[in-house]
């Protein structure tokens, strides 16, 4: 689970999750390497290992407003392309029961939700379809 700032339309923090397959890793966020006339949310880009791979800043694309540095980098795979997510923190791994799991309303699903999660606490995780986010910066072919 993880926060990407706080919404602009009602100041709440939001929380957001994941498929735990598609997360390679988790980091602090290196020196990014600004690309003029990149895609809106795309903040810039890394060097990981080797691998140069783009770098969104998912609370703007999510309509998020953040109020931190963006620190943590989540890096995601999904169908071998590598995107990496700028968020404000991260929570913890939870492992969710597929009766928690609600497939995300029709009028949300334009957006990058796959499906919503009842926590045991009360709050709903929001959990992201990675292909989708993925398909937003897919190039022209």
């Amino acid at each position: 689970m993880f926060t990407l700032g706080t919404s602009k339309a009602y100041g709440s923090r939001e929380l957001y999750g994941m498929d735990i397959f598609d997360v390679r890793e988790i980091l602090q966020t290196p020196v990014l390497t600004t690309v003029p006339s990149a895609p809106v949310g795309v903040k810039g880009m890394v060097s990981l290992r080797g691998v140069i791979i783009p770098v969104l800043a998912l609370a703007e694309l999510m309509g998020q407003e953040t109020a931190s540095n963006n620190t943590i980098m989540i890096v995601a795979e999904h169908q071998s392309r590598m995107l990496a997510m700028l968020v404000d923190t991260v929570d913890n791994i939870v492992r969710l029961d597929e009766s928690k799991l609600r497939q995300a309303p029709p009028m949300l699903t334009s957006g990058h939700l796959k499906s919503i999660a009842d926590l045991d606490d009360g709050r709903l995780l929001q959990v992201l379809d990675m292909g989708s986010v993925l398909s937003r910066y897919k190039p022209d072919d």
